[in-house]
């Protein structure tokens, strides 16, 4: 693998597309969350894939013998994927999906399919890079380290909030161009190489001011006429927005999954008529709702009324303000806060400045633990200490008007029983949309003939007295005594069963493609030794960590997609600062792998129980910044600890074997963010995968002991 022009110049190109690496995977990401609605559990089908693309190419990178000239040409290619990639999501969607509620297997095999081709060629690209000497391994996972942290800092600071599609094609020009530089600083040419030379400069300059500067939303080009004509389409920090118009009706998208339009009505009056029919003295209402269009239009009605507004997504509340400004009441009676729902409960409760005579939660769906924790029992019980003594507050749960499913029953009662646990008055109005009513005070169905005098068109007594037959009355009785659990941040049953619900309704029987990849990565692992356990373990811990602490930002602060991309931010930070001291630490004599080995080990083992602690007290920190500052310490830790077991092994083994050594990594992350992930943490819970990651790392240990090749 020598090269006329030595390393540098292979290694810059290495460094260069890990840093179009990372962008390009925060942004495949949030593409594919788009495409299915998507929540943790697709964040963590992604991540998994990403992970098997890589492992399974590092592996097979021992099957042929390239140049670095060949490499070099690998990742000009490589760096030219993301754009074509993003624009198959884009296809994928437009032709081929109709809906976000998709089978299983059917998520993982587009996802496969999109992911691969990239994800292929970097880990056969950095396997085969690190062939030869020892010391490449590590300068090779330097270079990428130091290039994914670059890559995660510009897309935290600068590329978050910008649209996709353009952003890919801007990182590819731009990484184009350097490549160009690279190519025109070292080596002759003749003066006609160099003519063309400075055209292809030309051109791509040209591109990269193209993009820079025109205003034409490419990103929303394959979308157009999805869903009617496009109005807007854009990024924020927590998630994407998309807004299309179809015969006069506005429709509001969030993350791909529908979140309410400017004309339905008969959703607004029963959160807002059906309250303040309850508590007809109500002065102080509070409405936590990502779309609320509709509900202040209702609210035109009660001009007496105190109306704040909760949403925790600044953009997508500019956007409706701007596109709904006609349609809703301007009055210095209602006050609208872009902010986190844990968060603002927090200020009222320490201020003790308000008591709400109304509270109404508007989002019925449960499509994620960011939904769940606005019904778990540690909100309901916010809510109890900011609601008065006759306060009412408003629970709405998806569930069916006929028909129940068996895992819907158990989000029904899950969501109730954390509701009876902190109010001591709790009724409902069945249908296709249960509406928990809970207050401290007394309750009763009398409020119907107010109702009537509201002169509603949809929450009035004729369309209300048949959903409280006796029939429906039992129906959804009997759903709520199926279970006695409560629904709670990170126990959260009802987010649970609503997967389960989505497999169901979807008849998804994923086993015989999870039987493929569990297959290929056992084929894999049977042709290592022990002395690739550690990392296969760690691979499984730290990225098993990453979706964990991603669970722990959605329930406590509400981040979603801004927080993935905060961990990532962190922990790459971490990988970068691990390998920087391992590089130093390598370089001593009689450096000893097995005490590197187990020392990793053992640390990893302490970050474990230090995150469980904190889990175990999660609801003790009322001070955010404290608790932020230990989850992103963690994460910075995991990394660090990683690479510097990572370069260990890799380098002071006596049999040198990159491509097990990257595989092994990679493999094991798949096999943490896929088994664990996907399938453990949400249906045994995150303290027993726990127990399971303190078993695997004990495995790890073993590995050591039963090593031949050390």
């Amino acid at each position: 693998m020598k090269s006329k022009d030595g390393f540098g110049k292979l290694g810059l190109m290495i460094f260069v597309l890990a840093v179009v690496s990372i962008i390009f995977q925060l942004q495949i990401v949030r593409e594919i969350l788009f495409m299915f609605g998507g929540n943790e559990i697709i964040y963590g089908v992604v991540i998994a894939l990403w992970l098997l693309g890589f492992g399974v190419g590092a592996w097979f990178s021992s099957i042929a013998e390239l140049s670095d000239k060949l490499l070099k040409k690998m990742i000009l290619l490589e760096v030219l994927l993301p754009p074509f990639l993003i624009v198959l999501t884009r296809l994928i969607k437009r032709y081929w999906i109709m809906g976000i509620a998709k089978e299983f297997s059917f998520v993982i095999l587009v996802s496969a399919i999109i992911l691969f081709p990239f994800c292929l060629f970097s880990g056969f690209i950095l396997a085969k890079a690190s062939s030869g000497q020892k010391k490449r391994l590590v300068d090779v996972y330097f270079l990428d380290a130091s290039g994914n942290l670059l890559g995660a800092f510009i897309f935290f600071f600068f590329l978050i909030t910008l649209n996709t599609l353009r952003t890919a094609l801007f990182i590819s020009l731009l990484s184009l161009f350097v490549f160009w530089f690279i190519s025109f600083f070292n080596s002759s040419r003749s003066s006609k190489k160099k003519r063309v030379s400075y055209l292809v400069l030309l051109v791509l300059v040209f591109l990269v001011a193209i993009l820079s500067f025109a205003h034409y939303n490419l990103d929303g080009l394959l979308l157009s006429d999805e869903l009617g004509e496009l109005l807007e389409f854009k990024e924020s920090k927590l998630g994407r927005i998309m807004v299309t118009e179809s015969y006069s009706q506005r429709n509001y998208f969030y993350d791909g999954v529908p979140i309410g339009d400017n004309a339905t009505e008969s959703k607004a009056e029963m959160l807002t008529h059906l309250p303040i029919s309850i508590n007809e003295d109500a002065y102080n209402f509070l409405l936590i709702k990502s779309f609320f269009s509709n509900e202040l239009r209702e609210l035109r009605e009660h001009p007496g009324l105190n109306v704040s507004v909760v949403s925790p997504d600044e953009r997508l509340v500019n956007e409706i303000l701007e596109r709904e400004e006609g349609r809703l009441m301007s009055s210095e009676r209602i006050e609208i806060f872009s902010q986190d729902p844990y968060s603002y409960l927090n200020r009222v409760i320490k201020e003790d400045s308000t008591a709400f005579d109304i509270v109404v939660i508007g989002n019925p769906g449960i499509y994620s633990y960011r939904d769940n924790r606005l019904f778990s029992l540690e909100f309901f019980r916010m809510l109890r200490k900011v609601v008065s003594i006759n306060g009412v507050v408003i629970v709405p749960v998806e569930a069916g008007e006929n028909v129940i499913t068996e895992s819907r029953e158990v989000v029904l009662s899950s969501v109730y029983n954390a509701l009876t646990a902190s109010f001591p008055n709790v009724i409902y109005i069945p249908g296709e949309t249960v509406y928990f009513i809970a207050s401290p005070g007394n309750l009763s169905y009398s409020f119907m003939k107010r109702l009537d005098e509201m002169n509603n068109s949809y929450a009035d007594s004729m369309h209300l007295s048949p959903l409280l037959e006796e029939r429906r009355m039992e129906m959804v009785n009997d759903s709520l005594s199926f279970t006695n659990l409560k629904n709670q941040n990170l126990k959260p049953v009802s987010f649970y069963y609503s997967i389960l619900d989505w497999f169901e309704l979807t008849g998804s029987r994923p086993l015989w493609i999870i039987l493929i990849l569990l297959g290929l990565t056992g084929f894999i692992i049977f042709h290592y030794d022990w002395s690739e356990a550690p990392l296969l373990t760690s691979g499984i811990m730290s990225s098993c960590l990453q979706v964990i602490l991603v669970i722990v930002l959605s329930v406590s602060v509400g981040y979603g997609f801004y927080g993935m991309v905060l961990l990532t931010l962190f922990f790459m930070a971490g990988l970068w600062s691990g390998i920087f001291l391992a590089k130093r630490l390598l370089r001593k004599k009689e450096v000893s792998l097995k005490r590197y080995a187990v020392l990793t080990e053992l640390t990893f083992i302490s970050i474990l129980a230090l995150l469980l602690l904190i889990i175990m007290n999660l609801n003790e920190f009322v001070v955010y910044s404290i608790l932020l500052f230990l989850i992103f310490l963690l994460d910075f830790l995991v990394g660090f600890v990683m690479a510097v077991q990572f370069s260990a092994i890799g380098s002071l083994r006596r049999e040198y074997a990159p491509r097990n050594t990257f595989s092994a990594d990679a493999v094991g992350a798949f096999l943490g963010a896929f088994l664990f992930s996907i399938f453990l943490i949400p249906f045994i819970g995150v303290i027993n995968v726990f127990i399971i990651l303190l078993c695997v790392k004990v495995i790890g240990l073993v590995g050591l002991g039963l090593a031949k090749k050390i």
